[in-house]
């Protein structure tokens, strides 16, 4: 593992025009847009994996809402020992960790 992140996720007000921005701005680097859930509006940008996921906001007077980020970990226990202690620390739960095999393993 390299990176301390594994995915982020960013919500956005238009999802077209974020979707045609971050296809165009990020080419240059070799990302490309390589994950689609068009009936949700969610797209992802990467080399071999999704890493920068766009979506709509939840709330349509906000420009932009809350960012989702999923940290990298090595192993199963390293997870629910970082989700414990982000609830400890305060963290609220908004989804206890777990398979997600829509998107990533």
């Amino acid at each position: 593992m390299t990176n301390i992140f594994d995915h982020v996720g960013i919500n956005v007000k238009d999802v077209d025009a974020s979707k045609k921005f971050y296809t165009e701005l990020l080419a240059p680097l070799g990302y490309r847009c390589n994950f689609e859930l068009p009936r949700h509006q969610v797209y992802a940008f990467g080399h071999h994996k999704p890493q920068l996921w766009i979506m709509p906001g939840k709330d349509e007077s906000r420009e932009c809402g809350p960012v989702h980020i999923c940290f990298a970990t090595w192993s199963r226990s390293q997870v629910d020992k970082f989700y414990e202690a982000g609830l400890k620390a305060g963290a609220k739960d908004n989804g206890k960790p777990g398979l997600r095999k829509d998107y990533h393993r």
